[in-house]
């Protein structure tokens, strides 16, 4: 239990604090873009600003409802989606090259969870999810399960895209997951550089004074606090 406990606050600083203190930073201070063209390499700079575009921009939240969209997603990319991709690579029956079980002892085979609105434990992550997303962004909280029910029938969830991934040991498949990658990406165009990216990011995220009404703020994990679901999310 110790390593999901960890685990979950791991989960927790990603999510609420790391992923807005760069936003934060951006927002309040004049020389972070200097800055960070001075301290990090170019791939770090890329990555940096699309974790600021993602929360100031394309996955920005104005209202409770996208906030309950983004633990909606959250739930699915965590409890189904990267298990069904990690069993893709190593299936409940894989055998390693050395003959053994892969799945065996201390590693236990994880099961994609299916979301459903009537399991309290999957409604009490969308609510604990939601409503710290919602305090990031300065949105009043709601824990009225009956219109977040609501709230979560309007969520386009996107079907599973299984990525290549394959097992370096198994010949065949690494053959397999090449010749269907080959053909997935045959008519798409090679991705941009790092430097390219970059520009491009420079460019679409606006400057300062046109987000002077976005009240960002991080949240540093308390556990003793009963109504500030820090503890409700872990």
């Amino acid at each position: 239990i110790e390593h999901t406990l960890q685990w979950a606050r791991d989960e927790f600083e990603g999510l609420f604090k790391q992923a807005a203190a760069s936003a934060v930073q951006y927002l309040t201070d004049p020389e972070f873009l200097p800055t960070m063209t001075e301290r990090l390499q170019l791939n770090q700079q890329v990555v940096m600003l699309e974790e600021i575009k993602k929360i100031l921009l394309d996955e920005r939240a104005t209202v409770f409802d996208d906030c309950v969209a983004f633990a909606r997603l959250r739930f699915q990319e965590q409890y189904n989606n990267e298990i069904r991709q990690l069993l893709r690579k190593y299936p409940q029956d894989h055998i390693t090259s050395s003959g053994s079980p892969f799945w065996s002892g201390f590693k236990r085979c994880p099961h994609p969870i299916e979301f459903d609105p009537n399991n309290d434990l999957h409604m009490d992550y969308i609510v604990a999810a939601a409503n710290l997303r919602a305090t990031m962004f300065n949105i009043p909280h709601n824990t009225d399960r009956a219109a977040i029910a609501e709230m979560l029938e309007e969520v386009e969830v996107p079907e599973f895209n299984p990525q290549p991934n394959p097992d370096p040991n198994n010949a065949a498949n690494n053959a397999a997951d090449n010749a269907a990658d080959n053909a997935a990406n045959a008519n798409v165009a090679a991705p941009y550089n790092d430097f390219e990216r970059l520009n491009e990011l420079l460019e679409e995220l606006p400057d300062r004074d046109e987000l002077e009404d976005v009240r960002l703020e991080t949240l540093d994990f308390e556990k003793d606090d009963d109504s500030n679901f820090h503890m409700d999310f872990i």
